[in-house]
């Protein structure tokens, strides 16, 4: 991962961490606005379930590689992923 990039994940993290944005809590909200279930969504991250069950209970972290994948399953910027409110998701998945 370019070094860039990885200041930007890492300054993200630190944002949310540092106002506790609830990264888990819009994971649950995003995916709650698709059709999909916690399974979906960690087979399309090649993780197990349980794995993505604690991100969105806030139980673990989740880990920077994941970020911008994430964000892509739910056709968001990935700021979005760390917003406090959210209104409006586009999600390409079918």
């Amino acid at each position: 991962m370019p070094k860039k990039l990885c200041n930007i994940f890492c300054g993200f993290i630190y944002i949310a961490n540092k106002e506790k944005l609830g990264l888990g809590t819009n994971l649950r909200k995003l995916r709650s606005k698709t059709k999909y279930s916690q399974l979906d969504i960690s087979d399309l991250l090649g993780i197990d379930r349980n794995t993505y069950a604690n991100w969105e209970n806030e139980k673990n972290d989740v880990k920077s590689e994941f970020i911008p994948k994430l964000a892509k399953i739910f056709n968001v910027e990935i700021k979005v992923l760390f917003e406090e409110k959210i209104n409006s998701v586009r999600s390409t998945l079918k």
